[in-house]
């Protein structure tokens, strides 16, 4: 009977699960650092970042401390435009990063 056990007519032996109470917390228009080079442009400059975690943890969480990023390094400058995947540091532990809305942005490295 799933989690519950009926032993015999006076006594009921019940097994609970306690699980942690988890929340989301979306963080919007957060804007884009860039490392590893320079940009001529980021499209769009600023994401949306959606983190999961304790009620208590996400309502005491420094917003400015979520740092979405790009790394330019990757980039060739001389394919102009193009994707990047956006990455995100800053998360503290015990808080999962659930997603970053859009999760790829287009970037346009500088020229030399």
């Amino acid at each position: 009977m799933g989690h519950l056990e009926i032993v015999d007519d006076s006594v009921v032996s019940v097994t609970l699960e306690i699980a942690p109470e988890i929340a989301e917390r979306a963080i919007p228009r957060q804007e884009i650092s860039v490392t590893g080079g320079t940009l001529r442009e980021l499209r769009p400059n600023r994401v949306r970042i959606i983190l999961r975690g304790s009620p208590s943890v996400l309502d005491a969480l420094d917003a400015p401390s979520i740092v979405p990023y790009v790394d330019a390094s990757s980039l060739n400058p001389e394919l102009g435009t193009q994707p990047i995947l956006v990455r995100v540091r800053g998360v503290p532990e015990g808080i999962e990063l659930v997603g970053v809305e859009p999760e790829e942005v287009l970037a346009t490295p500088a020229a030399h």
